[in-house]
């Protein structure tokens, strides 16, 4: 992760620390959470290039598809934010529930699933048509979060108690959430 300020994007009470050069956005005025906005009113309170790293830690699911006074999809417009407010090089670290997770639509707030590919339609992938944004990005990685829950057995029972672990994971587990790490393209 580049030096520099960041941003934890949608904090609620996750609030990262800011003596390590983090801002905490929420929508909710909670403690530690440094800037209160709606993060569908555009612009941001941010200038242009303001930081070297945002953090949307299980945000992005929550994207309506349409946004009031706009035509265009809520999911496009919040990209090309992050974008803006990104430094040429900054990441942008998304975590969202896997969409081969049973549970992501669990939330009855969650409104979209992020595949480990819906960013490659900003890296000007040859397979995805680079049309809906002129935001561009690189994409530094994409990671597979497994979890294991059977029943009221959680990963620690199956590890602490019945010692089926790690080489039972992957018959046992499931895909829990996605991690895509992108660097912003200027």
């Amino acid at each position: 992760m580049q030096a520099g300020r960041k941003l934890n994007l949608g904090s609620g009470s996750d609030i990262q620390p800011s003596a390590e050069g983090w801002s905490n956005m929420d929508i909710a005025p909670l403690p530690g959470v440094d800037t209160v906005h709606d993060f569908l009113r555009f612009p941001w309170p941010f200038a242009d290039s303001t930081f070297a790293h945002v953090l949307a830690r299980h945000v992005m699911e929550h994207i309506p598809h349409q946004v009031p006074g706009s035509d265009r999809d809520g999911f496009l417009l919040v990209v090309e934010e992050l974008h803006r407010i990104l430094q040429p090089g900054g990441t942008l670290e998304v975590i969202s529930p896997h969409h081969r997770n049973p549970d992501a639509w669990c939330d009855p707030t969650h409104t979209r699933l992020i595949h480990e590919d819906s960013f490659e339609y900003f890296t000007g992938h040859p397979r995805f048509p680079p049309y809906y944004s002129k935001a561009r990005f690189a994409t530094v990685r994409k990671q597979t979060v497994r979890s294991l829950r059977i029943g009221r057995y959680t990963a620690w029972d199956f590890h602490e108690r019945f010692k089926l672990w790690p080489p039972a994971l992957p018959l046992l587990s499931k895909p829990g959430e996605i991690r895509i790490t992108l660097r912003s393209e200027k």
